[in-house]
């Protein structure tokens, strides 16, 4: 502009008049297609075909929502497709909360949670490792779905126990002691030698275990160590503190120097274990585990 307000446009010539023309034309023309926008737009009717010439990516999109309209069947397909995806989601967030006392998850839970896995890899399971008596606890107060446990003298009614079987009792003894080279011993064999057992508020049927088998046979028990973990009464063995009667599915703990010997038949060599949970709850992986654990329960008997 000029200082006296004048149009600078008016002093052009020749070629600055046509620019000057083509400007205006251009002004005009996007004017009018702003207004054509805008008034479609407000009509909820498709945008200025010039429009798409600038965002194919635009064109494209409508151009699907069109075939979508025309094509009701892949795109109820593809929301079924995507409901199965989130169904799969949730499913491999499924949990279950397994208990165990040491025995049965040295020996029991490696072969349940394997099968287990088979019928069901979108459950995740987390095991717990306690005694009978920090177990239930947890399972009443709802930390955990399922365990597996000594049954307790008296049970708690909230409580649904299933007995499963008893587990085999051997003697463990130092891999050098007399009675490491025999296939099987009696407890007369164990009259004189150095027991290690643990306390009986812990671990009421393995205590009770060993005083009830030399009880038995007419026999005091001598014992010269307490001691309330397997895995410490293992090690107390290998260091030839004295010889354990524990559960066949103890020999599966790691520990160096310690042979196990069976231990003769006897009406009192029983230690039984059984799954508990809840009474009145429903889970449906919880009982899917507990049904396959019915189902195989003869095999895993044959390895207690």
């Amino acid at each position: 502009m000029r200082a006296d307000g004048s149009s600078s446009i008016a002093m052009l010539r020749g070629g600055g008049r046509r620019t000057a023309f083509r400007q205006g034309r251009a002004a005009a023309g996007n004017a009018t297609l702003g207004a054509w926008t805008l008034h479609q737009a407000s009509r909820g009717g498709p945008r200025h075909p010039a429009d798409d010439a600038h965002h194919p990516q635009r064109h494209s999109d409508r151009r699907r929502g069109r075939l979508s309209q025309g094509s009701p069947r892949p795109v109820r397909a593809a929301e079924a497709l995507a409901s199965k995806f989130r169904m799969r989601g949730r499913k491999q967030a499924a949990t279950v909360r397994v208990g165990a006392i040491d025995s049965a998850a040295a020996g029991l839970l490696p072969m349940l949670l394997q099968d287990f896995r088979v019928q069901r890899p979108d459950v995740s399971v987390q095991l717990v490792e306690d005694k009978t008596i920090r177990l239930l606890p947890r399972l009443l107060s709802g930390r955990l779905d399922l365990t597996f446990v000594r049954p307790p003298e008296r049970p708690d009614k909230r409580l649904e126990l299933m007995f499963l079987f008893h587990e085999t009792a051997v003697v463990a003894v130092p891999e050098h002691h007399p009675l490491a080279s025999k296939k099987r011993v009696t407890i007369a064999d164990l009259a004189d030698q150095p027991l290690i057992v643990p306390e009986r508020r812990s671990r009421p049927h393995s205590h009770d275990l060993t005083m009830k088998l030399f009880a038995e046979a007419g026999l005091e028990a001598r014992i010269v160590q307490i001691a309330d973990e397997k895995q410490t009464i293992v090690n107390l063995v290998s260091a030839e503190l004295g010889v354990a009667i524990v559960p066949k599915w103890t020999s599966r703990m790691a520990a160096r120097g310690v042979r196990y010997v069976r231990l003769a038949a006897s009406d009192m060599n029983k230690l039984p274990l059984a799954a508990a949970w809840t009474r009145g709850t429903r889970d449906p992986i919880r009982d899917d585990m507990l049904e396959m654990l019915k189902a195989r329960l003869s095999r895993y008997a044959r390895e207690a």
